[in-house]
Formats: C-alpha cells, structure tokens, sequence
C-alpha cells in the first residue's frame, strides 16, 4: 500500500526521520553539500526559496536517500504543489535586432572611409612639397659663355671666343717644360720590398697552446686522463669521498684526475667521453644507463 504524504508533511516526514537517526542539520547538510539554511527551508516546506521546482525535487529525493525513505510519495506531493517550472518568454522586436551581417558591413564602411582620408592626407602633403620644391629653385640660370652674345656689336672677350680660336692666338714660339720631380716623391714611386711570411711551427704553437703533465703521480695516487668528444658533466670522488674534479668540460678538451684511489666517476654524457687508465682505454659500457655512466677505478 503505497503511502500518501500530504502536501505540507513533505518537510515534516523529512525531520522526524532526521531525528530518528540521530542527526543534526549540520550533519545532513555536510552530507548533502548544501547549507544549513537550505536544509531549514526544506523541512518546514519553504520550497519557495530555491526558485526552481526541478531542483527542489532533486534536493527532496536526495534527502530522502540519505534517510532510506523511499522518495516518490514525497516528489509526488511536490508535484502538486509545482507541477512544472514556469518559463517566461522573452519577445524581441526585429527592428531593434542589428544582424551580424549589418555589423559587418558598417565596420567595413567605417575602415574605408578612414583608409580613404588617410590617403587624401598624404596626397595633400606630396603636393605641398613638391610646390614647396618648385618655389624654392633659382629662377635665372647662369648662360654659358660660349653662348652668349654681345648686344652692341663689340668683340666678344676671349673666354666668350671658341676653344680652337683661343689656341690659335697662343705663340706657337713658347714652348712647354715640364718642372723635374723632386727626390723625395721619386723615392715615394719605388716600390717597397714585400714583407716576409713569418712561418709558424706548428709543433712549437701547440706545445705553448697545451700545458705540460708530468707523468710522475705522488705516491698512493692514480691518474685518470679525460678525452671528451662532446661536452660533458664529470665528477670524482676520492677514496675519503672528498670531490677532486668536478666541471663541465667542452668538446676536444683533455683533462688529468689525480686522486688516491678507489676514484669514483660520474659523467654525464658517457658517449662523448672516453676516459685512458694505466694507459688502456676504458670501456664505459657496461656501467652506462640512459647515457649516464657510473664507475669506479683503481680499487684494485
């Protein structure tokens, strides 16, 4: 027999059955994730509050839940009070609706007319300047001599005479000599003997270049040489765990490590690496891990 709550029990089935089990407002509303405002309001049927009959009704049925209550009788008394949400329309007049389209276009009208006087300003200005340019160039120009004309009849003077009539008027009895060169501009035209290649030995340039190792190692040490063919992060520690070398070395570079032995090597990038021990190479192999290599020398 299904049980029929009435409208104005829904709130108070809901809080006898809270206190039957014992627990506070705050406790269901911690469960529930609401406030302890909203738990009041639904268990004295102020459903009011909550604005959305859809929402109270979810509300309803997880307290419900929460109470082991069987929940339809209950959202069924609801649905008499608020059979639905009510939806209010919103009308809208089409003359006050701008399209995008309209939008669109009055921006592009807008970009026009400025690029329009944008144009007309720089238009204006080409003209002013160019008359600006005109005003200021000289009015009367200088007429060459060879052209002008005498106005009364009078001989021209000699510069205004023909080039090939002035040299017919030089006396042909003067005769050029050139002046004679001074010493010091002929010892200027002599050429000057080329300098002589300075030629480098190149054994010399790269024994000043690398610093000299001495091969006598203290006693109770070893020493380790470093040849990296790419840059490389390495570091050592001695038999006491003290660093003795620790550096970023560069590609091509040749590094000493001396320290008392076992010495303990982490380099970071082992394929450009390559370390000599006792004059042997050191195969890094099979200590490497992700191109990281960790190993120790001279503990025997």
């Amino acid at each position: 027999m299904d049980t029929v709550v009435q409208e104005t029990l829904i709130g108070e089935l809901l809080r006898k059955a809270r206190e039957t089990q014992k627990l506070s407002v705050e406790d269901v509303a911690s469960r529930l994730h609401l406030s302890v405002k909203q738990i009041i309001a639904l268990e004295h049927d102020d459903f009011a509050v909550f604005g959305s009959a859809m929402l109270v009704r979810g509300f309803i049925k997880n307290y419900a839940r929460l109470l082991s209550l069987d929940s339809e009788p209950l959202l069924e008394a609801h649905r008499n009070i608020a059979p639905q949400d009510q939806f209010q329309e919103i009308a809208y007049q089409s003359d006050k609706i701008v399209s995008v389209q309209a939008l669109s276009f009055s921006k592009f009208n807008a970009l026009l007319l400025v690029a329009l006087i944008v144009l007309s300003a720089i238009v204006v200005a080409i003209y002013q300047y160019v008359a600006h340019q005109d005003n200021t160039a000289p009015l009367d120009k200088p007429v060459p001599a060879e052209v002008q004309q005498s106005t009364d009849g009078e001989s021209l003077p000699q510069a205004a005479l023909p080039a090939a009539e002035r040299d017919a008027n030089i006396d042909s009895s003067v005769t050029e000599v050139p002046l004679p060169k001074s010493a010091d501009a002929v010892v200027s035209q002599a050429p000057k003997p080329a300098d002589k290649p300075t030629i480098k030995d190149p054994v010399a340039e790269q024994a000043k270049s690398e610093p000299v190792k001495s091969d006598q190692v203290q006693a109770g040490m070893v020493r380790v040489k470093l040849v990296l063919t790419a840059p490389s992060w390495i570091s050592v520690q001695d038999k006491m765990g003290k660093t003795v070398f620790s550096k970023l070395a560069n590609t091509g570079a040749s590094e000493y490590v001396e320290g008392v032995p076992p010495l303990k090597f982490h380099i970071g990038n082992a394929s450009g690496t390559q370390l000599v021990f006792n004059g042997q190479p050191v195969d890094l192999s099979a200590n490497t891990n992700n191109n990281v290599a960790r190993i120790t020398l001279g503990d025997h």
